[in-house]
């Protein structure tokens, strides 16, 4: 199964810019990560087949949120900077991070989502800007890891 790591690269290597949001959509058949990058005047939006690394989807248009917070990029944690964070956290090596958006606020860019860890969901807010959590909350009795993520890292 691709890891969501491996999707984020498939997506920067192909496009270029930030992946802006990605989520493991998990489907019996059809396990795939599904989201949007965004670069110079361009947004896309894909989704990628987890079984086979192939593309789903792969929509370009036009875009200009990037020219609002480009002059930012070197300031903030990556989104894999942010995912490894989660990881790291959680205490669990095999922690999947499920979703993770990025969203821009001049004074407040943030990373949030889910993450999911055997029966624990993980959900955050990271401060892009030095990679502080904002938020973390940890839910027990989660079963949505080992019906839909067990299989992924």
């Amino acid at each position: 199964m691709l890891s969501a790591a491996a999707a984020r690269k498939m997506v920067i290597n192909r496009f270029g810019g930030i992946v802006q949001k990605i989520e493991y959509a998990y489907d019996d058949t059809h396990p795939k990560y599904k989201g949007e990058a965004l670069k110079d005047g361009y947004k896309v939006v894909f989704e990628i087949n987890a079984r086979t690394s192939s593309w789903a989807k792969w929509d370009v248009a036009n875009d200009n949120s990037w020219d609002s917070f480009a002059h930012a990029l070197p300031d903030m944690i990556s989104i894999d900077q942010a995912a490894r964070s989660v990881i790291d956290k959680s205490g669990q090596t095999n922690t999947f991070v499920q979703k993770i958006d990025f969203l821009w606020d001049d004074e407040k860019p943030l990373y949030q989502g889910e993450a999911f860890n055997k029966g624990v969901k993980y959900s955050f807010e990271i401060y892009a800007y030095g990679g502080v959590y904002q938020k973390w909350d940890v839910s027990t009795g989660d079963e949505t890891w080992s019906e839909k993520y067990y299989n992924v890292r």
